[in-house]
């Protein structure tokens, strides 16, 4: 558009119950009816507001430190905005999880799964109604107020300015789990710098499960994700993270552990710290890094382990500048779900996920996939976990795609079917 220019606001809000201490929240991820008995930094509610001047309206993107949400959730988030989306023509709301394993359930087949089941196959049989909710509804609430103040208070802070671009190979920080070994191993970063001298923004994708701290633990966390926010907000930028296409590919501590034998949350906290020191210095000389972001004693209790791998000489990367340019569709599709299990917990209300159901007794999920252009970067919003085959290709598909940005966490539903048996099935609902 002519005399178009990037404008970007942001926000961001605590999720954390008010009565965290005295009701025990169930842990979302990992291990069913687990309970948190304390809560190590915090959890979020990230937004960003962008627009580029067209006229053709601002777009919002949330990121929330949950495992993930139910399309008819994200369409309450969207509700409670809808008059003020109207009013200021705010033409695109994306909600995301950032698929930490260890926040508070959001999705119902974490917490007291087999009492809640049994309880609502009786009331099946006897023809009740009261159900036992699939998830607790008052954290349910509070994700839907907080998301929308945070949305409300980005578009109103929304400043001119100069978007760019970097990205960097990060494949020593992640590892695929399951073959075949295909990742999306680069690190994203858009970098927001606005015209008044005010506090930018980094925004940062990377196809990594946030599951540092671990199976079998009671401890609440935004994993590596708050540790990284702390990193860039001291450089002087607000944050926020969305998930890649994350499969099963999850974090790889050793560059970052440096043989230290660290425990769970200090591996944790290092790993995250570190992802912040590449973000930050992505662009720079090793002699930059030195000289403004490397904290000598946090490396100095490393550099005597013959693992130490100094994160700061890695390799400068090219930066370029985004041109003003923002595109955004969605489109609505139905899933068919052919796995008995998922269909289950469905009609259970087990898990927090709204199914259909056609004339042939047919179950579908309702979700949707989104495709946004930023300049010439082309981003695809995906539900689920997303695997890197369905954008790369490699393994049994053929699919090649120089370059997009993948966030696969928009709009989170759980897997409805095998993925190595319905790969091909699958990908055409894409």
């Amino acid at each position: 558009a002519e005399n178009a220019q990037w404008s970007l606001g942001y926000a961001q809000a605590s999720i954390v119950p008010a009565d965290f201490d005295e009701v025990k929240y169930y842990k979302g991820g990992y291990d069913v009816s687990h309970k948190l008995e304390e809560l190590l930094d915090d959890l979020k509610v990230r937004v960003v507001v962008l627009d580029v001047g067209s006229g053709r309206g601002s777009v919002a993107i949330a990121a929330i430190d949950c495992l993930g949400l139910a399309n008819a959730d994200v369409a309450l988030i969207r509700d409670a905005l809808a008059d003020f989306a109207a009013e200021n023509n705010i033409v695109s709301i994306n909600i995301s999880a950032t698929h930490v394993h260890s926040g508070i359930d959001t999705q119902g087949i974490y917490t007291d799964t087999v009492n809640k089941i049994l309880t609502n196959i009786v009331q099946a049989f006897v023809g009740g109604t009261n159900l036992a909710p699939a998830i607790d509804n008052e954290f349910r609430q509070i994700i839907i107020d907080k998301t929308a103040e945070c949305v409300k208070s980005a578009y109103e802070s929304m400043t001119t300015g100069t978007l760019t671009y970097a990205t960097t190979n990060a494949a020593e920080y992640v590892r695929d789990r399951t073959e075949p070994d295909i990742m999306m191993e680069d690190l994203y970063r858009f970098m927001f710098t606005p015209d008044d001298g005010s506090q930018g923004t980094i925004i940062t994708n990377f196809g990594v499960h946030p599951e540092t701290i671990g199976f079998g633990t009671k401890v609440g966390t935004s994993d590596f994700v708050y540790y990284t926010e702390q990193i860039i907000n001291e450089g002087g930028y607000n944050f926020i993270f969305l998930q890649g296409a994350v499969g099963t590919y999850t974090e790889d501590q050793g560059a970052s552990d440096d043989g230290l034998g660290l425990d769970r949350i200090e591996s944790t906290i290092r790993y995250g710290e570190e992802l912040g020191y590449i973000l930050l210095g992505m662009t720079m000389t090793p002699e930059e890094r030195l000289a403004t972001l490397v904290d000598a004693e946090r490396e100095a209790v490393a550099a005597d382990n013959e693992n130490y791998t100094p994160w700061y000489t890695r390799e400068t990367v090219e930066e370029r500048v985004v041109a003003p340019v923002l595109n955004v569709a969605h489109n609505e599709y139905l899933a068919p779900v052919d796995n008995g299990v998922y269909e289950l917990l469905g009609k259970l209300s087990a898990a927090n996920n709204k199914m259909v159901y056609d004339k042939n007794g047919q179950y579908y999920a309702v979700t949707e996939v989104g495709y946004m252009e930023m300049g010439d970067i082309k981003l695809i919003l995906c539900p689920g976990e997303t695997y890197a085959e369905l954008i790369k290709g490699g393994g049994t598909l053929h699919v090649k795609n120089d370059q997009c940005v993948v966030l696969s966490h928009n709009l989170y539903f759980s897997k409805m079917s095998c993925f190595r048996k319905k790969r091909r099935q699958r990908m055409h609902l894409f």
